[in-house]
């Protein structure tokens, strides 16, 4: 973020220095528009409205389950388990999903980082596969403690348990979200 010097302190004519002015930052030229209240109310209504997470393992495609639980295994075998979270979507959870930094996309736009490029309509994510359940390809997955239970908040995307998780997704054909370099989504892995 760029900012603007500070004027140095100057003397007026009756022998007082004034104060400096505020620093002023720029905003970025990419800060969205300011938001109306009724946006903000219904933006709250679309976050509170999150659809739930599917983790039926059943709902994801045979070929992509079987390397999914060859993954997990492998990582659990080596002491660095990860946990699946979220395989198939819905198109209402796609959506749902689509509309995070997107305030003016109906029906779940909001406020919030941009998370996914694939609206779950015209374009459908991985996760959905065809649309249908038993066809999804893709699953989020994140580390786990020894009891199984997932850590919440994640570790950050330097620690080394991301790349292991991609590299052992790699091993068994599948592209890894961690590897991205557009929108990088570090529990993501994907059927190719």
């Amino acid at each position: 973020m760029a900012t603007q010097p500070t004027p140095a302190k100057r003397k007026r004519s009756t022998g007082e220095t004034t104060k400096p002015a505020p620093e002023r930052i720029a905003e970025p030229q990419n800060a969205p528009a300011p938001v109306s209240a009724d946006a903000m109310l219904s933006a709250k209504a679309a976050a509170a409205a999150e659809p739930p997470k599917d983790r039926d393992p059943a709902k994801l495609a045979a070929a992509f389950r079987t390397k999914l639980d060859a993954v997990l295994a492998k990582l659990a075998a080596e002491k660095t388990p990860f946990k699946f979270d979220e395989g198939f979507r819905t198109v209402e959870r796609q959506q749902w999903l689509y509309g995070s930094g997107r305030p003016a996309v109906k029906p779940y736009g909001r406020s919030g980082p941009i998370v996914t490029h694939k609206d779950g309509v015209k374009e459908l994510s991985n996760h959905q596969g065809n649309g249908k359940a038993g066809s999804g390809r893709a699953a989020d997955c994140y580390p786990a403690k020894a009891n199984g239970k997932i850590i919440w908040p994640p570790p950050p995307g330097n620690d080394p348990r991301w790349k292991r998780f991609a590299d052992v997704a790699r091993e068994q054909g599948l592209d890894a979200g961690y590897y991205w370099t557009d929108l990088k989504d570090l529990p993501h892995i994907e059927l190719k």
